[in-house]
């Protein structure tokens, strides 16, 4: 079973003498009705091929009880060298467990004889494997588990272990069997091949400012004005990114920032798109959309995956900061050239900067040698072609950001998703971790409903509603 060979005696009435055969024959690596339609005679060799392993059987004596003879043994081992060679087997194992050859001999010394020129190589096991009875079984696998001694190890190390002393059919099925449902591996060990769902396609804005994310980053160093995060706001349509530097993420800090630096200038959006911090689920954040008619969608904290383009934006702000860290200690003052090197820069999905998809022209920079845009005759003919480029631009943009998004079918290929029905239990991916010793996950939770995005509705011992993406969650095994 383990990609070597075995080499075991056995009478010509092929009756199982030792716990060895006795396993063999469970196994059904042999049986012995097959065995005697060969008839076979003393030296008989039969090798039986189980798929890239073999078993090889050797007849050395006529009956269980009979005593063999040095000439009997040396005539059994030319056979077995000459069906090795004629099998092209390179390797076998010879269980000594049961094995009745050296009573009156030295079955080692007639055996190196034998493949002393030979480059066959023999591996003689002296090991005694038992094969317990079927109600000792859970036990010896929770032993070699669950003790200190051993410390939860994974399905091959606990095999391992277990395979020094013991066998049986389906041992290996048996161990895994326990070990998934193991509370504390549940529990405490990280999947590392974990839940990935096929990417869910967000809708596309049709205008600017219909759909605006909103986050935080921090906390950064303290500045002399004392700003230690940063709020983002940006437009899904055009990709246009702003950002404020705050003291701190309180909700009527971050509500002043919103309405100061986004609705004053752009007016009121359609939808704003957070996740679940406690910042942007506040009764005044609460207030503050349902006054001015908005709409507030939450993703799921501690996941970026769930607004990817905002969580790009801020990696990409972050590298800008940290390119002038060691000249400028007040990066808040940065953060207006850091938003123009943004916006001006081509976006990967749009194909345009956003600030192109928002006002039809490119941008004026200092880097510019010549100015490209030639001048018109009059203000009505700007206007015109204002909004001939800006329409162009606009339904250009729109194109690709539409064919990028049908590209998550690359994404796709390596989904693993694991479907979720109500009624199962599940464990919680537990983040942040706090501590290095705490949980990885919590639970076991009930489902008790699923929600059209493909979230799962879990409910905690208290009754409370948990929502959480798949890809948070890992099947409780019972």
């Amino acid at each position: 079973r383990d990609g070597l060979t075995f080499e075991k005696d056995l009478g010509t009435d092929c009756a199982a003498n030792s716990s060895i055969s006795q396993l063999l024959e469970d196994l059904n690596y042999y049986k012995p009705e097959d065995i005697l339609r060969h008839e076979p005679e003393l030296g008989h060799v039969i090798v039986k091929s189980l798929g890239k392993h073999y078993l090889i059987l050797v007849f050395v004596k006529e009956r269980y009880y009979d005593q063999v003879t040095r000439k009997d043994l040396t005539m059994c081992l030319q056979n077995l060298n000459k069906s090795l060679q004629s099998h092209k087997i390179d390797s076998i194992r010879i269980a000594e467990s049961g094995n009745e050859l050296k009573v009156n001999f030295s079955f080692l010394h007639c055996l190196s004889e034998e493949f002393k020129d030979s480059k066959i190589r023999i591996t003689l096991c002296e090991g005694h494997i038992t094969c317990p009875a079927n109600a000792l079984r859970e036990e010896i696998i929770k032993e070699n588990h669950d003790s200190t001694a051993v410390g939860h190890k994974g399905v091959v190390k606990t095999y391992l272990r277990i395979r020094e002393r013991f066998d049986w059919p389906g041992m290996k099925s048996d161990i895994e069997r326990y070990i998934k449902q193991c509370h504390i591996c549940q529990t405490q060990k990280l999947r590392r091949i974990k839940t990935k769902q096929p990417m869910q396609i967000t809708d596309t804005p049709s205008q600017p400012f219909d759909k605006i994310s909103i986050d935080v980053v921090g906390p950064l160093p303290r500045t002399p004005s004392g700003n230690i995060n940063i709020l983002t706001l940006r437009d899904n349509f055009s990709k246009l990114c702003s950002a404020v530097p705050m003291p701190d993420v309180g909700p009527v800090t971050v509500a002043d920032a919103i309405v100061a630096h986004f609705v004053s200038l752009y007016g009121c959006p359609r939808v704003i798109l957070t996740d679940r911090g406690t910042n942007f689920t506040s009764k005044l954040l609460a207030n503050m959309a349902r006054i001015l008619q908005v709409n507030h969608v939450t993703a799921f904290a501690y996941r970026p995956q769930s607004d990817g383009a905002l969580e790009r934006s801020h990696h990409s702000l972050i590298e800008y900061l940290k390119n002038f860290s060691n000249e400028y200690t007040d990066w808040d003052n940065l953060l207006p050239f850091a938003m123009l090197s943004f916006n001006t820069t081509i976006h990967s999905a749009t194909k345009l900067s956003p600030y192109e998809r928002m006002y039809g022209r490119k941008a004026r920079l200092p880097t510019a040698i010549r100015d490209d845009d030639p001048e018109s005759d009059t203000h009505m003919d700007y206007l015109a072609d204002f909004i001939s480029r800006l329409n162009a631009t606009q339904i250009r943009a729109a194109v690709n950001l539409v064919e990028a998004k049908q590209r998550s079918e690359y994404y796709d290929r390596n989904a693993k998703p694991v479907k979720f029905s109500v009624g199962q239990f599940a464990y919680v991916l537990k983040e942040p971790r706090m501590n290095k010793m705490n949980a990885h996950y919590v639970g076991p939770f009930e489902i008790i409903d699923t929600i059209e995005r493909g979230d799962i509705v879990l409910a905690d011992d208290y009754g409370k509603r948990i929502i959480k993406h798949p890809n948070e969650l890992k099947k409780c095994h019972e």
